[in-house]
């Protein structure tokens, strides 16, 4: 048997080198504006790189991100807490890559909502509630309680003293 040397064959190293891609679509919006009921935003997006969504200090209280999974074409959804507040407000939020570049800001702007009555007692506040609640929210707003012109609709528990320091937010009684 004989050994022959054989040629060693050299192939070229080809390298690719792709750029980053973060888009949104075509007609996406990048400013919303929300109730003060809140809600979700779905934020559609087309990339190939890994992002973060930064929520700005302040406004991780009301605006969070909701998880989810998908190939490429992702949707970032948001979620828009209710607005318990008198004043409007407003954040931008900023996704970036894993190395802190901004490849796009969404500003989220939320009207102003109705402030609940926060009662001393729970006992009076369930049976306002139950009474007075017009929108099934289970919390009562000073225009819910302006709204009730008699106590004869509301039931106090029977079984202990009532107090009641929250009267002067029923101004219709």
């Amino acid at each position: 048997n004989t050994i022959k040397r054989s040629t060693l064959l050299t192939f070229p190293v080809i390298t690719y080198k792709q750029e980053g891609v973060f888009e949104l679509p075509e007609g996406a919006m990048t400013s919303y504006e929300i109730l003060a009921e809140g809600g979700n935003i779905e934020i559609p997006v087309i990339t190939n790189q890994d992002y973060e969504v930064v929520i700005p200090e302040g406004a991780g209280e009301w605006i969070s991100l909701v998880e989810t999974r998908a190939v490429r074409e992702e949707t970032i959804v948001l979620n828009v807490a209710e607005n318990n507040t008198a004043e409007d407000r407003s954040a931008e939020v900023l996704i970036a890559t894993i190395e802190g570049v901004t490849l796009q800001s969404i500003t989220i702007a939320q009207d102003a909502g109705e402030p609940k009555i926060t009662f001393k007692s729970p006992q009076v506040e369930a049976a306002f509630v139950a009474a007075c609640d017009l929108n099934g929210d289970n919390k009562l707003s000073y225009t819910e309680a302006a709204a009730l012109k008699n106590l004869s609709a509301v039931s106090f528990p029977k079984t202990e003293e009532v107090s009641f320091d929250e009267f002067e937010h029923f101004t219709s009684i």
